[in-house]
């Protein structure tokens, strides 16, 4: 099932029972057979995450008596009786503030934190290209004992790089991750962005992704002042500050939107970006700056 837009135990690995040896699972566990739009993962499928891949588990949990009881083909029909439990149970499973320590150990607790103080709840996307939902095992897994639900991330090789290859959990650390993590430069007309691999020199880099409400403002955001942008920028100031780990005036972050996107309940997705406050400063090739702190930064030229 997909995240609203794009995703989780409370601890690193959820307690589960052993299980068949073709049906076991762990979080970080990287398949190349799934499909998250009809709910399922092929748990024998698995691969070294380093190699392309459909999807990787980044949270789970047994399902509880009552659904794990349930025949696999129940729990995956949109329509059935038991489908709002299981909805309601994924919600909560795979939720930011429950999966966020298996992708950011260290800043989890202050990340939870900005979660519930922002009402970002199962609705949120790290810097990557992809998306957040989650899957149940396939009925062989499923039927040799895997009842469990499993909160994923779903790489889009047709986003950056082309490649799906890499942990989603090195997201948190200074790994440029190539084929995932989403560095940008603005293009020649100073109107939008292109993606950018951050292992090479790039203009900026994008924190993390979450919808806010974006009632009273004008529906067309083209329109938008800077008034308009405060408290969005405000916002994601107090993310970057845990994410990068420090306050920084070499740098500025700042929110943005996909104007064309169509406004959900009353909210927009954002996404919170950094780049250096110089015009002509680029980051240089390989530097990011989740984590980076008060490090020093040599700056390239633009």
């Amino acid at each position: 099932m997909i995240a609203m837009t794009t995703a989780a135990s409370a601890g690193a690995s959820p307690a589960r029972r052993p299980l068949a040896a073709a049906a076991q699972w762990k979080v970080g566990d990287c398949f190349t057979d799934a499909n998250v739009d009809v709910d399922e993962v092929t748990l024998s499928s698995a691969v070294p995450c380093t190699k392309d891949h459909t999807v990787q588990i980044v949270g789970g949990a047994e399902l509880p008596a009552a659904l794990a009881s349930a025949p696999l083909t129940t729990l995956t029909d949109t329509k059935s009786a038991v489908r709002p439990q299981l909805a309601a149970f994924a919600k909560q499973t795979c939720s930011a503030s429950a999966v966020v320590e298996n992708l950011y150990p260290k800043q989890a607790k202050a990340l939870a934190a900005l979660f519930e103080k922002n009402g970002v709840t199962d609705d949120w996307m790290v810097p990557a290209a992809g998306r957040m939902g989650w899957v149940l095992p396939e009925a062989a897994s499923f039927d040799a004992g895997a009842k469990a639900l499993l909160c994923v991330f779903e790489p889009d090789a047709d986003i950056g790089s082309g490649r799906t290859a890499g942990d989603i959990r090195k997201i948190s650390t200074r790994d440029p991750l190539a084929t995932l993590r989403l560095c940008f430069d603005f293009n020649a007309e100073n109107t939008g962005q292109d993606f950018q691999p951050c292992d090479k020199v790039h203009d900026g880099e994008r924190l993390i992704f979450f919808p806010m409400s974006v009632s009273g403002k004008p529906a067309d955001v083209t329109a938008w002042q800077d008034a308009d942008w405060a408290p969005y920028d405000a916002v994601c100031a107090e993310f970057a500050a845990v994410l990068v780990g420090a306050k920084r005036a070499d740098f500025k972050v700042r929110a943005d939107t996909n104007a064309p996107d169509p406004i959900v309940d009353g909210t927009r997705f954002f996404n919170c970006q950094t780049y250096p406050t110089k015009k002509t400063a680029a980051i240089p090739a390989g530097v990011i700056m989740t984590g980076a702190g008060k490090a020093k930064i040599k700056f390239a030229k633009t």
